[in-house]
């Protein structure tokens, strides 16, 4: 990872044994839809109706992070950041109106702000004494989770969007991954290594009965939950490589969505379902694509010798 800040999550990947995205484990699977490398640039230049609706947020890396926004379809890029700090992690309020994201532009400690979405009135959302990653606003536009180091391991927290009612949400000695709230905000799901490997978990909104609903082979990561679908999306290495999975919320019915490109992070559902929006390498750049839920429609939104991460598909614009 490029992030000076992820070192948050380093404790995680080290304990897991693998980073999720390398292809670890193994195990048997359904068959997936696949693209060669020149079929997903033959692709860039078409656009599926179906997918121009919304913007994604994604973060940019051209010698610094900048947070910047794009129509679905790809166009109307925009940096929104446009700073000497690293910037990064993009995550839309429910009604696309801000965006929350993670800087390190006050010291040298990343924490989570919160801006305007066209990248006016940023401000610090809430100080926490370790670095802080992965903003995660809850559906009802209510609360906002995200990662904070508390003596060297990754715990998950909640605030209001305001900054007000900070609460520690995981208190474990494994530590804990990025995190999605649940259709109904009435709690997240996320990674953790608690038991061992890095698997998917749920939990109550105030941190409580943790259900691990994973327990395959290889790495389980990068959960997301949009409110029109009653599956989980999330990465897995169960077949030996990276690939974007979806599941339903108790764990069961498994689906693997897709194995081309390679590198995948951050699957990301379009909030009114459908399609997904994720990060993957291609022969020399990381990409933003978005494809159908059902693996077929893969889409290049992003074409360039850049390194684009942290896709999150938000609303059309307000």
């Amino acid at each position: 990872m490029h992030h000076k800040y992820l070192l948050v999550f380093a404790g995680l990947l080290l304990l897991a044994g693998c980073f999720v995205l390398t292809g670890c484990g193994g195990g048997g699977g359904p068959a997936a839809f696949t693209m060669t490398d020149a079929e997903i640039d033959a692709a860039s230049g078409v656009t599926p109706q179906a997918v121009a609706d919304g913007r994604i947020a994604f973060t940019r890396y051209r010698g610094n992070y900048d947070v910047w926004i794009m129509n679905a379809d790809g166009t109307g890029q925009v940096n929104l950041t446009k700073d000497a700090a690293s910037d990064s992690m993009p995550c839309w309020s429910p009604d696309g109106a801000k965006i929350a994201f993670v800087s390190d532009r006050i010291g040298s400690l990343a924490q989570v702000f919160v801006m305007n979405a066209n990248g006016s009135g940023a401000v610090r959302l809430v100080t926490t004494p370790g670095a802080a990653s992965h903003p995660a606003w809850s559906h009802n536009g209510k609360k906002i989770a995200f990662l904070a180091t508390v003596g060297g391991v990754s715990q998950i927290f909640k605030v209001d969007p305001t900054g007000a009612n900070l609460l520690q949400l995981t208190n474990t000695t494994a530590p804990n991954g990025p995190m999605a709230w649940l259709p109904d905000s009435s709690g997240l799901v996320f990674s953790s290594a608690r038991s061992g490997g890095l698997q998917i978990w749920k939990m109550a909104a105030d941190g409580s009965n943790p259900v691990q609903l994973t327990n395959s082979a290889g790495q389980n990561d990068m959960p997301d939950c949009t409110p029109t679908v009653k599956r989980i999306a999330f990465t897995s290495t169960r077949d030996g490589a990276s690939a974007i999975w979806t599941m339903n919320l108790d764990g069961t019915v498994p689906k693997r969505v897709a194995t081309k490109p390679t590198g995948y992070r951050h699957p990301n559902w379009k909030p009114l379902g459908g399609y997904l929006t994720f990060a993957g390498d291609a022969p020399s750049s990381r990409e933003i694509y978005t494809i159908l839920a059902n693996g077929t429609g893969i889409f290049r939104a992003t074409n360039n010798v850049y390194y684009d991460d942290d896709p999150d598909w938000g609303p059309p614009a307000v």
